[in-house]
């Protein structure tokens, strides 16, 4: 038992330490590149491109992803435990 519920954990831990390691390592690597592109490459562009409009457009757009990255990110962990718990329980 002991040894499923580590390979359940590996995903997560994996999405906690880089978004969108543990839906590569499961297997949906689609998803998991989608993931590592917009949370590296896609949201911080936004911000860039909000911060040469306008500051104050900066600082609307800075302030929505403060709170939205960890939230991602936690939907990330999230997602990448709970759908390895699923895709094994019907195995």
């Amino acid at each position: 038992m002991a040894v499923k519920r580590k390979k359940y954990r590996l995903p997560a831990a994996a999405s906690a330490a880089v978004a969108g390691l543990g839906q590569v390592i499961k297997g949906d690597a689609g998803k998991g590149l989608k993931i590592m592109l917009w949370f590296y490459l896609g949201f911080p562009m936004i911000i860039y491109g909000s911060l040469l409009l306008n500051a104050y457009l900066f600082l609307a757009v800075f302030a929505v992803f403060v709170v939205l990255y960890p939230v991602i990110w936690a939907f990330n962990i999230m997602d990448a435990y709970s759908t390895q718990v699923r895709a094994r329980r019907r195995a």
